[in-house]
């Protein structure tokens, strides 16, 4: 009895509908302001594409391909020549705030695009970068590359971010608003002044070194 109690149980697992390989990580980052790559990271998914078969359009239907959630906070893996598919759903959760910030926290890879996947299927480019892409490309005048977009509150869209590059392939990012975005580049900027300005006086010092040693042996 206890075996046919057993066969019995394993049938009825049989014959359960099998969820999708992805379903587990799908649940939306809810944004409610600035996001850290860690809060990205436990809702976002992957897929390896070796042979650079994938576009846009096969991530409008949730279901058909199969991502996997990342294995750390921060997407890395390693040294390879395949492109890098990221999955990110979202939800505007803040009242009153509908502009964003994508920012990836890399100064160049040779290949990388951002979009954004609406809830009625409409794809949107938000940043498109190939290796011999000129400066002006990028939709934000930033070292770092910035990718800006449009979330109504309570709206839900899909980001999704492909990538490559001939290092490694580790890529920190975040979800900032305006105002946490502006915040970063002051700072990065208050550090840059603060580096050439140290440059200069260290150069003057230098310079004034050189005279006074001049000074000395054409003095002996």
């Amino acid at each position: 009895r206890l075996f046919r109690l057993a066969f019995l149980i394993l049938v009825l697992i049989a014959a359960l509908p099998q969820a999708p390989v992805h379903a587990a990580g799908q649940t939306p980052l809810v944004l409610n302001g600035p996001a850290d790559m860690q809060a990205l990271g436990g809702h976002m998914e992957y897929i390896i594409d070796p042979d650079w078969q994938l576009s846009a359009q096969d991530f409008i239907d949730p279901s058909a391909v199969a991502t996997k959630p990342l294995a750390g906070p921060v997407p890395d893996f390693g040294y390879t020549a395949a492109k890098i598919w990221l999955r990110l759903p979202v939800v505007n959760g803040a009242a009153g705030q509908d502009e964003w910030r994508f920012y990836v926290h890399s100064n160049f890879t040779q290949e990388i695009a951002i979009l954004k996947i609406g809830s009625d299927g409409a794809v949107t480019t938000l940043l498109d970068l190939k290796r011999d892409s000129p400066f002006r490309a990028r939709p934000v005048n930033y070292p770092q590359m910035v990718a800006p977009f449009e979330l109504n509150p309570g709206e839900a869209a899909t980001l999704v971010v492909s990538y490559y590059s001939q290092g490694s392939s580790r890529m920190s990012m975040s979800v900032e608003t305006p105002d946490s975005f502006a915040g970063i580049a002051s700072v990065a900027q208050a550090k840059n002044y603060a580096f050439y300005g140290l440059m200069l006086v260290m150069f003057a010092v230098g310079l004034g070194s050189a005279g006074d040693l001049l000074v000395v042996v054409y003095t002996e």
